[in-house]
């Protein structure tokens, strides 16, 4: 087997053998250019070598291109003048943040990837946002009903939960707006604060999501009281007509309002005449408001009722 040292200074070699041929190819290039180039070309070369083995391989290949008077040059040093160029670190972090981000748009993709796992490499990556707790995990996991085998990938949870907090705060709207029309007057209202304590749950160390939990319930039970009171709104409607305008309830009226006996004759003619007072009643603004004023009965009702049962 291969001695893994003289693996490691042979790969160095011909690395900087690469680097030395590819810089003097490019003299006629700009200093731009000609970096760009050879970044792109070691990011290839970097990721041939094991990962574990990397910060050790570009320590070797930084001692083959030293600095100073050397005649060999520096590799980020593109200028054809050769000016000296200094191999201290700057100490202040924000200088060398600066002359990171003034380079990083001309690097191609594959030069910007290899520096990423460079930096990965060598624990100069940014801290990660906490992780989800293995709590919140499970209860994903149990309420998508994913398999023991389906790894949850933590940053789509974070774009799902982007994505339903948009349809949260969009339908929070809806069911007050179609509420303050349906039930001006009711004393049950559906809050119109959620936003606002979403925006602090997400924000504060503090944990608890009691209060973004109750206003979510609150905004399920108003949405499902609306739609399922609509959904038996034809129905109600009928029975208020039938109440109204069927021939008993006509008839019913009739005696009631002329309680001295009438001849049979006479009486056909007060119930035709009663039928069509009350049918001018029904206008399309009575019916929308008969309509609206079943479902949201029944809304209301729901919304009591799961109040009291919590």
């Amino acid at each position: 087997m291969e001695d893994r040292s003289h693996s490691s200074k042979r790969d160095v070699a011909e690395a900087a053998n690469r680097l030395r041929s590819l810089q003097t190819g490019l003299s006629d290039e700009s200093p731009e250019l000609q970096r760009d180039y050879l970044l792109s070309e070691l990011g290839k070369i970097v990721q041939k070598i094991p990962y574990g083995q990397r910060r050790m391989f570009l320590e070797k290949l930084i001692e083959q291109f030293p600095t100073g008077s050397d005649p060999g040059g520096d590799l980020t040093d593109t200028s054809t003048s050769r000016e000296p160029v200094s191999a201290d670190v700057p100490a202040d972090p924000d200088a060398l943040l600066a002359t990171f981000a003034q380079v990083l748009p001309t690097l191609s993709d594959e030069t910007k990837a290899a520096f990423s796992e460079l930096l990965r490499g060598s624990g100069a990556t940014a801290p990660a946002a906490p992780a989800a707790s293995d709590e919140t995990v499970e209860q994903v996991r149990s309420t998508l009903r994913l398999e023991g085998d389906q790894d949850l990938r933590v940053d789509r949870l974070a774009e799902m939960v982007g994505l339903l907090a948009e349809f949260a705060l969009n339908l929070e709207q809806v069911i007050s707006g179609i509420w303050g029309k349906m039930s001006p007057r009711s004393r049950v209202r559906p809050a119109k604060n959620l936003r606002e304590l979403t925006g602090r749950f997400v924000t504060s160390a503090e944990r608890d999501p009691t209060l973004v939990g109750r206003e979510l319930e609150r905004l399920q039970w108003f949405t499902t009281g609306i739609v399922t009171g609509a959904t038996r709104a034809g129905a109600e409607f009928a029975r208020r007509c039938s109440n109204r305008i069927s021939p008993d309830a006509i008839d019913a009226l009739v005696e009631t309002e002329h309680r001295r006996w009438i001849d049979l004759h006479n009486k056909e003619m007060r119930c035709w005449r009663k039928y069509c007072e009350l049918a001018e009643t029904l206008t399309q603004e009575s019916v929308e408001k008969d309509i609206e004023s079943a479902i949201g009965d029944y809304a209301e009702a729901f919304v009591r009722e799961m109040e009291r049962l919590r």
